[in-house]
């Protein structure tokens, strides 16, 4: 890191809320949602967290596990 560089913290838009859900819906992972967002994965999850929104879907990844 450069001296004297500081992170900046950018707030979440309704728009990326909305992109958010919509990637949640489709089922993509979360490193897809960070990497179109320009976020990091813990800001996603962080944030999908404050929006009560759950990316585990009942039945979809262990029912491929169960035969």
């Amino acid at each position: 890191m450069i001296l004297g560089a500081k992170k900046i913290k950018r707030l979440w838009t309704a728009e990326e809320d909305g992109q958010l859900r919509e990637m949640v819906e489709t089922g993509k992972s979360v490193t897809l949602m960070a990497l179109r967002c320009k976020r990091t994965v813990q800001a996603v999850r962080v944030r999908l967290r404050f929006l009560k929104i759950s990316v585990r879907r009942a039945g979809t990844q262990a029912s491929r596990f169960r035969n």
